[in-house]
């Protein structure tokens, strides 16, 4: 499955609370966010996204503080717990 269709998917199941919150996030952060949730550690998600370290930690840090969140375990706890 593609990142949009999967942001597609989520955009249609989720209501609320949780599409206000992706309304704010740019589409960047969220495909960000979605690959930090499904991927062991930061170093692979980088990998993944074509990316460096230093870029992801930024974006991620962005959208934590977006979500009030103040970790990237809180982000791929966040985003797992609403994608289940």
């Amino acid at each position: 499955m593609t990142i949009t269709r999967l942001l597609w998917r989520i955009a249609q199941v989720f209501d609320g609370l949780l599409q206000s919150v992706f309304l704010m996030m740019t589409e960047k952060e969220k495909q960000i966010a979605l690959t930090v949730a499904q991927h062991p550690n930061i170093s692979v998600a980088a990998i993944f996204l074509n990316a460096n370290n230093k870029a992801i930690y930024s974006r991620v840090g962005a959208s934590a503080r977006k979500l009030n969140l103040q970790y990237v375990t809180e982000v791929r706890q966040f985003i797992g717990i609403e994608m289940a």
